[in-house]
């Protein structure tokens, strides 16, 4: 205090009385060296950016350190040793459950398993390459086993062995790394480079500033405080307004009014939500008939001698299945039901085969044992 009280002074006994009107007078000064706002000659509050002040930084410092009393004082609550354990305990589990017991053990099984099944399924269809199918069960099988095994085994030790020293530890210590925080930064540091600062720049400031008006607050260096947020006997009145409309609002008279609106716009409601359920209806029933009848008409067009040859038709259809056919007709007033009947007619009533080809990957898709562990990994 006696750096702000000295150049309160210092920059008192060189004000220009002679342009008092132009210049900020005493009580001004003050204020803009003291709290870095200055009250102008409209009634108004206007804050100074470059300017922090004395009094906000020292209670940022209170508050930081009052913050980090708050912090060591999480050691007087169970909470902050039972979150501990819990912690620990949890990631124990997920070490000894999800890595080491799901990931490396039954994950590897499960590749085993399925690897030498699929082989199995290759080796009685003879397809390609069969005699291939077993080598290759155990090539896929071995490669995701190191995998999981030299990544998984080694990471969930590790995790479980960190879950029950490390990690308590370092939970434990939380609270008084907060505190040295709170201390050191917003209770030392901050305070008092703005303090420093505040010595250097605001007595310049408060000698030569002018007097503020809206005009010179440009919102940058200066701004304006709306007097309507900044005016204690304002904003009383303000809380006792609204503090005696809510009283009215919950009075028998006011409560009679908003439960007639109320029911006023519950029965409004039901019948928006009625009519709005008959249109609906309506306007389905309506495009159902007109796809009826848009069907029909195209189911006329394929007994016509224009429309597709037939037997290509069919053996496209046996050969890639219908979905590539029916996604062809798809589109305009055509939906996928349509599409399905469409089809029907233009293939002609003898049946298809049901069975769709199975999904094949794409055409140029390659592999190799890396790729085709990392892929099973992935399931």
């Amino acid at each position: 205090m006696r750096i702000a009280v000295a150049a309160l002074v210092v920059a008192t006994s060189l004000s220009l009385p002679a342009r008092a009107d132009y210049f900020l007078d005493a009580r001004q000064k003050g204020e803009l060296i003291s709290r870095g706002q200055i009250t102008g000659q409209d009634g108004a509050l206007y804050n100074v950016w470059i300017v922090p002040g004395y009094v906000g930084p020292a209670q940022d410092a209170v508050a930081g350190w009052r913050q980090a009393g708050d912090d060591l004082a999480e050691y007087g609550d169970g909470k902050t040793y039972r979150n501990a354990l819990k912690h620990s305990r949890d990631t124990f589990r997920f070490a000894r459950h999800d890595i080491l017991r799901e990931f490396v053990f039954t994950g590897t099984g499960r590749t085993w398993r399925e690897s030498f099944s699929a082989a199995s399924a290759r080796v009685d269809k003879r397809v390609f390459g069969w005699w291939f199918a077993y080598p290759w069960a155990l090539v896929e099988a071995t490669g995701v086993s190191a995998l999981r095994v030299g990544v998984g085994l080694p990471t969930g030790v590790a995790v479980g062995a960190g879950s029950v020293s490390a990690l308590p530890l370092l939970e434990l210590s939380i609270p008084v790394l907060k505190a040295g925080y709170h201390v050191v930064v917003p209770g030392v540091t901050v305070p008092l480079v703005a303090t420093s600062w505040n010595t250097v720049i605001a007595p310049p400031l408060a000698l030569l500033g002018e007097q503020p008006s809206p005009e010179r607050a440009d919102g940058f260096w200066m701004k304006r405080i709306d007097p309507a947020t900044s005016d204690g006997e304002l904003l009383a009145m303000l809380q006792a307004l609204a503090a005696w409309r809510d009283q009215q609002l919950a009075g028998a008279p006011a409560q009679a009014v908003t439960v007639a609106q109320g029911e006023a716009e519950r029965a409004l409601q039901a019948r928006r939500e009625a009519l709005l359920r008959e249109l609906a209806v309506e306007q389905l029933a309506g495009r159902q008939a007109a796809g009826e009848r848009l069907l029909a008409v195209l189911r006329a067009a394929a007994a016509a001698p224009d429309a597709p040859a037939r037997e290509p038709l069919r053996a496209l259809a046996q050969r890639h299945g219908r979905q590539p056919l029916v996604n062809a007709l798809r589109g305009g007033a055509l939906d996928e039901a349509a599409a399905a009947a469409l089809l029907e007619a233009l293939l002609g009533s003898q049946p298809l085969p049901a069975e769709e080809p199975p999904a094949l990957r794409p055409d140029k898709e390659k592999t190799d044992p890396l790729r085709r562990s990392l892929e099973l990994m992935k399931d």
